[in-house]
């Protein structure tokens, strides 16, 4: 396996972890799990997508939509956090070109992790945060030696 594609599964599996935690937590309505499941995992096989700025500045203006719909109309703040947080995670996935693209996708399986913490209190977040950070350090062993490839 060369390293491009360890650090790309790597990256995955922190997403993945994250939204892991999130859904046994219970932050996740469950037929949303999957959605997204499948969307992380297409994204695996087909490889990042090009797009314009104007095209990148619609999308996250209808994820910002979706959202206040979301938050308005279901009217659980959390939630309609969690799933915004899912939506530019698997946005990020597809759009990925640069290192900056998976520190973003980083940080929002952190904060997935962190609003985990905030729903649940049990032995399940313990391990699934023992997961993660476990799969955070090895990705960011690789996102700090892939500097030394390039």
């Amino acid at each position: 396996m060369t390293y491009g594609r360890s650090f790309e599964i790597s990256s995955y599996c922190v997403l993945l972890t994250g939204l892991l935690t999130i859904s046994l937590a219970g932050g996740v309505w469950i037929p949303t799990v999957p959605f997204f499941l499948v969307l992380i995992l297409l994204s695996l096989f087909w490889g990042p997508i090009r797009q314009t700025k104007r095209s990148h500045a619609l999308i996250i203006a209808g994820c910002l939509l979706i959202f206040t719909a979301d938050y308005f109309l279901l009217g659980d703040f959390g939630d309609a956090a969690v799933r915004l947080l899912l939506m530019l995670g698997v946005y990020k996935l597809w759009t990925r070109q640069s290192h900056r693209d998976y520190l973003v996708l980083y940080l929002v399986s952190f904060a997935l992790v962190l609003i985990a913490a905030t729903y649940t209190v049990s032995i399940s977040y313990l391990f699934t945060l023992c997961l993660f950070l476990f799969i955070s350090i090895l990705t960011l062993i690789l996102f700090e030696s892939g500097k030394g490839y390039s």
